[in-house]
């Protein structure tokens, strides 16, 4: 249905300013939506239809951020037509969660989301799959001034900028949303066949200039490395903070009074990358300790390339399938921790696990990354880290044999998560928005 949430408030007004001038960034017109001179002014409230494309399908992906930014969008352009272009099943997660607020957009179930395989043919495939989606819109009456993918691999790119010229209108405004981590870019990782080096995301984003596309980074420290490797796009790439959902909250715990005993979760995707064979070799090791009262928890769906891992140390374990956001929120009212262990392709990624504890409020036990470092330096610290599973379970003895040092510890590690939390709601990004996009 088409409605303008009731919630918008002049102490939420600076985000919807900064990213509304983000909106308007290729029609030149300010934060007010005033135009100038420079291109021949900007497309008013009242006529902008906005359309915002998700393309993952997993019930775990990028919900809670995705809420952040979609309400963001929404108090920025409170008179436009917002559609938000996604999965059925994934909207489900999105829309509901447990606020039960009205998001105010029109929602469009988006059609099977081609498989990845990097190359040409999955360009083709998500050019047909994106023109799909705007032609759908415009079927319905919605002309989009703004179109916002939110993606980050090489092919969709290059997909976005052929929908730039063939399809969309001209003074249409394009933004992609790099949910990624530049991985690619910080490692100097290229494909060796020529063909699909040049369908790789750093040939994509050097033509972000050339067909006049923003790419927004989810972080101040991606932002950097992209701009560090094409220095001429620098102007083409913006910056903002992951947003965090501030209706969000956990459900009362169904198991209180644990007492003594250590519950550690494994949240998301179970995946090489992310640690899981770390931690199920950190439930084996604690299961075989004396002593060591704990539970070993993995609340998510397991890829195929760890199917091999044994996990009967664990109290739950990785399913075949995705779990639902409200069974998710239901185990991790009753964690003390939940386990962070990026390594190769997340270095950089701040992980849609890292931003549920930020959200949440739940300290994390791990190895360390950028991500982590960067939320430290700026709020103090926010779990227990070490460089292997050994290490880790030492301290995790250390402090479920002390009582009082773990009392002051959690509770200094929540005190800075909600630091964390309060500097990415969606009415605390504006000046952020300002100094990383609007210079």
């Amino acid at each position: 249905m088409d409605s303008v949430s009731p919630l918008l408030d002049p102490a939420r007004a600076a985000p919807a300013r900064a990213l509304r001038r983000v909106l308007d960034w290729s029609d030149g017109a300010n934060a007010d939506g005033v135009a100038d001179s420079r291109v021949g002014g900007s497309i008013r409230a009242s006529r902008e239809d906005v359309l915002l494309i998700e393309p993952c399908h997993e019930r775990l992906g990028h919900a809670s951020f995705n809420r952040a930014f979609l309400a963001t969008v929404r108090e920025a352009l409170p008179a436009a037509r917002i559609t938000f272009a996604c999965a059925t099943g994934y909207r489900q997660d999105l829309a509901g969660g447990r606020t039960g607020r009205a998001i105010g957009a029109s929602w469009m179930d988006a059609p099977a989301w081609p498989h990845p395989n990097f190359s040409p043919t999955e360009c083709w495939r998500r050019f047909r799959w994106l023109a799909r989606l705007v032609r759908r819109a415009r079927e319905a009456g919605r002309d989009p001034s703004h179109v916002v993918v939110l993606g980050s691999s090489g092919p969709l790119l290059l997909a976005v900028f052929a929908i730039k010229v063939l399809f969309l209108r001209k003074g249409c405004r394009v933004l992609t949303v790099l949910h990624g981590n530049a991985n690619e870019i910080v490692h100097g990782w290229q494909p060796r066949n020529v063909v699909l080096k040049a369908f790789s995301f750093r040939s994509a984003m050097r033509l972000l200039r050339v067909f006049d596309v923003q790419a927004i980074a989810l972080e101040a420290w991606i932002a950097e490395k992209l701009r560090e490797a094409f220095p001429a796009h620098a102007t083409s790439i913006g910056c903002i903070p992951h947003a965090v959902d501030e209706g969000e909250r956990l459900p009362a715990p169904a198991r209180p009074g644990s007492g003594s005993a250590l519950t550690v979760l494994f949240l998301g995707q179970a995946t090489p990358y992310k640690g899981f064979e770390e931690f199920v070799r950190l439930a084996g090791l604690a299961r075989r300790q004396e002593g060591f009262c704990g539970e070993f928890r993995a609340v998510g769906s397991v890829r195929p390339d760890v199917r091999h891992v044994d996990q009967s140390p664990l109290a739950r374990r990785a399913a075949e399938a995705g779990v639902p956001r409200a069974e998710l929120l239901a185990e991790a009212a009753n964690a003390d921790f939940v386990f962070m262990w990026q390594n190769g392709h997340y270095e950089l990624s701040p992980s849609g696990v890292l931003l549920d504890c930020i959200s949440l409020g739940i300290p994390m036990v791990g190895c360390r990354s950028v991500a982590i470092d960067e939320i430290e330096r700026r709020h103090g610290p926010v779990g227990m880290f070490a460089e292997d599973p050994e290490s880790l379970l030492v301290r995790l003895i250390g402090l479920k044999a002390d009582p009082a040092l773990r009392q002051r510890l959690v509770s200094e590690w929540k005190t800075n998560l909600e630091k964390a939390r309060l500097e990415r709601l969606p009415r605390s990004l504006g000046s952020v928005a300002r100094r990383q996009l609007l210079a």
